[in-house]
């Protein structure tokens, strides 16, 4: 049985970790900013973030936002010229055991199918979140993207999304790679980090923020 010291000295070592991951990106001409250690409530503004906390797409008309605390994931897309259609969804794919070789690891390259976009990833993912204005769900890949994670919370409307992901739910890991983007029915606005991705159902992601 793990004990409470022993769940808060991983707490602690996950904490330092993820600080590591959040401010070193994978992409070469992107600039990393600081990233606090707080706790998010959600209200359907992008001041639920700190200034610190946002990857703005190149080329893109979104805001994307990334903090935790000791025990969740706080993540948000926000539409800074205007609303989001009811299915524009905000998808989040983490892999919860990173390998030196991100395609290496267990778990699959190949996202789930949501309003026909899919995404070849640039890591081996272990879990995806997926939140619309009406429909949102969180899943873990076995043989598949068939079963669905608890946990999750959700805020959605007109022109955000928010997301709080329990460290918990996906496997309370050490390190994480972790991509994600707005997309549309057949197609994408912006990956973070990253740019504005082709209109494509299957292209391919290759930026993501990661660290081991």
């Amino acid at each position: 049985m793990i004990t409470t010291t022993t769940n808060n000295n991983r707490i602690t070592r996950f904490a330092k970790q993820l600080l590591l991951v959040l401010a070193v990106v994978l992409l070469s001409n992107f600039s990393a900013m600081a990233q606090s250690f707080r706790t998010v409530t959600f209200s359907g503004s992008s001041a639920d973030f700190n200034a610190s906390e946002k990857i703005t797409a190149t080329g893109s008309a979104i805001d994307y936002y990334i903090t935790f605390d000791a025990t969740n994931l706080y993540l948000g897309a926000f539409n800074t010229s205007g609303n989001f259609g009811g299915t524009d969804n905000f998808t989040v794919y983490i892999d919860s055991d990173p390998n030196s070789t991100p395609t290496g690891g267990v778990g699959t390259t190949a996202g789930q199918s949501y309003n026909g976009v899919t995404g070849t990833l640039p890591f081996s993912a272990n879990y995806n979140v997926h939140a619309e204005q009406g429909y949102q769900e969180a899943r873990s890949f076995g043989s598949s993207w068939a079963a669905t994670i608890s946990g999750v919370t959700y805020s959605t409307g007109s022109n955000w999304r928010e997301v709080k992901i329990p460290l918990s739910s996906i496997g309370t890991p050490d390190a994480l790679y972790l991509t994600m983007w707005m997309g549309y029915s057949g197609g994408f606005f912006a990956n973070a980090p990253g740019a504005n991705i082709a209109a494509s159902g299957n292209p391919t992601i290759v930026n993501y923020f990661g660290g081991i």
